[in-house]
């Protein structure tokens, strides 16, 4: 018997540490001459946030005023939220690299004004058992172009914390990604 139930607990942990949070779909208006589309990674331990002078929008991060709340947080199920962007090989490696079981991994898709700079933040804390423990903050600024999808990656990376803005492109069926400058 504890072999089973040792066997049952390892295959739920296992299961849980490399998913990411079940998908919800939204159907939204968008207008792909005036607006863009862009995906933003969360974590209870990290946030992405994408401002400008219209927009505002932060995933990621326990967002509680109470213990009870975070305790609600964090027990919750996650939802992750598409409005259509197609998927890349990002969100995989993000689900086996940064999710687990105590820290699910989820995503948020958004409609933005397009022909605008926007700023990417990210608040972010890995206190992982590992042997890179970091907190940091970082941003960076990028330009949303009109009829275009976009990612944000907020990780560690060689010991460093960074953030970056992939473009999303769908070339004969295949999705593939490439990095956006920053503009600093």
């Amino acid at each position: 018997m504890k072999k089973i139930i040792f066997y049952f607990s390892f295959l739920l942990f296992t299961a849980c540490s490399s998913q990411i949070a079940p998908e919800k779909t939204q159907v939204v208006d968008y207008n792909s001459n005036l607006e863009a589309r862009i995906r933003l990674f969360g974590q209870n331990n990290y946030s992405t946030i994408l401002l400008n002078n219209n927009v505002s929008h932060k995933v990621g991060g326990i967002r509680a005023k109470s213990f009870g709340e975070t305790l609600s947080e964090i027990l919750m199920p996650l939802k992750s939220i598409s409005i259509g962007i197609p998927k890349t090989d990002l969100i995989e490696k993000l689900a086996k690299s940064r999710s687990s079981i105590f820290a699910g991994l989820y995503y948020e898709e958004y409609v933005i004004p397009a022909n605008q700079t926007y700023d990417v933040r990210t608040s972010f804390r890995d206190g992982g058992t590992g042997s890179v423990q970091a907190s940091c903050y970082v941003d960076g600024k990028f330009y949303a172009q009109n009829n275009t999808d976009y990612e944000v990656l907020a990780d560690i990376i060689s010991d460093k914390c960074v953030i970056q803005v992939y473009k999303i492109i769908q070339n004969n069926g295949t999705v593939e990604h490439e990095i956006v400058p920053l503009i600093k």
